[in-house]
Order: C-alpha cells, then structure tokens, then sequence
C-alpha cells in the first residue's frame, strides 16, 4: 500500500455545530469473509448484502448521491490466519482473516477533522469538497491512516456530487496558515445510506 500523506476522516465532535462532545460512537459491521480490500481509519465505507468494504470510485473522487456512503472506519477486529483475535486501527485486506468486524462512525451529525491537499482561506468556510485519493486504496500501513485529503481545488456548487463540507478551520497561531492546514467537516446528508431514504443494505 502507499503510505498516504493525510490520515482520512478523524471524528472530532457531534452535532451541526461540532462544539457538542464527542462520544467517538461507531458501530461495528462484519467484513466479508476474507476480504482483499484494506480499510484504513478514517477511510469512507459503504455496505452490500449486510457486510462493508472500502468505497472505491473508480471513476470519482467522492461519494455520490449514485453511490452512498455508509459512514468512516475507525478501526478493525480479526483473527488473523495464525488464529490469533486482533483488533487493530485498520483492516489490513491481507484476505486471510476471518471473523471480521470493521468500527464504522455512521451518525450523521458526527464531525470530523480532515488535512486539506492546500491551503484555506475563511472565504471557502461554508462551501461543499470532494476528497483526493478517493479511488485509490492510499493507506499507511504503520499508523493504519487513511490517505484521503479535501480537495481545496474541487468547491461543488450542486446537490448531485458534494461531499464535505467546510465548517471550520482551527485557529491556533500555526495550522490557519498552513499549506495544507486541517479543518473541520460535515459529511453531507444526501450521500450517507442512514440519511437516505433507500435500504442500507441495497
């Protein structure tokens, strides 16, 4: 896997807001029985015939109103081909695990913290983003991050595509000015399974 520069979606508060405290809450989906496909915390995933795998979009950067998503991964339980149960930050998609569970942060008015691939100004506060490294499977495999960032360049201005949006840039002398400074995000309704009104599992 390619060690990706972000670290995907980190759950930082709840509510529209994102000031109310977060509980971390997730719940756990099983994986498919000996799964290739990685799962890195903080990546997008979405669910088929009552088990999850990693949103891959071949063609896209983000999640679509075509291709919901189900919530964000925040860590893996296992047990590996040497029989031994594991819990881990990430499913490692080795596909010789059994018994598999992925965390999955699926309330829709969680709050999260994302790198952007540039740098922000207040005046993109409020606006909708795709994420890069949507259709690849960029993970790194020693902290089991995600490689996802927000797309600065990619401001969506109709309902069919959006992804994120900017809630907030944390200001503490240092990060507001950074090249590629991390804000706060919402994933927005009309692409999450749980917000939508078709079945999560179809």
């Amino acid at each position: 896997m390619a060690a990706g520069n972000g670290y995907g979606l980190r759950p930082v508060g709840w509510g529209i807001s994102g000031n109310a405290y977060n509980t971390a809450g997730f719940q756990r989906y099983p994986v498919t029985a000996a799964s290739a496909v990685a799962m890195f915390n903080g990546d997008f995933v979405e669910m088929a015939a009552g088990t999850v795998t990693r949103q891959n979009g071949a063609t896209g950067e983000s999640p679509t109103i075509a291709k919901l998503t189900l919530g964000v991964c925040v860590g893996a339980e296992y047990t590996s081909a040497e029989g031994t149960p594991t819990w881990n930050q990430y499913y490692p998609g080795a596909g010789t695990e059994t018994n598999a569970f992925v965390f999955v942060c699926n309330d829709p008015s969680q709050t999260y913290l994302i790198k952007c691939d540039a740098a922000v100004t207040q005046a993109e506060v409020g606006g909708n983003y795709l994420i890069t490294d949507f259709a690849e499977a960029d993970g790194n495999t020693t902290t089991g991050n995600s490689g996802i960032n927000l797309d600065v360049g990619s401001e969506v201005t109709t309902v069919a595509t959006p992804c994120l949006r900017i809630l907030d840039i944390p200001k503490d002398g240092v990060n507001e000015n950074s090249s590629t400074p991390n804000v706060i995000v919402r994933i927005l309704p009309n692409i999450l399974q749980n917000d939508y009104g078709q079945g999560v599992g179809s």
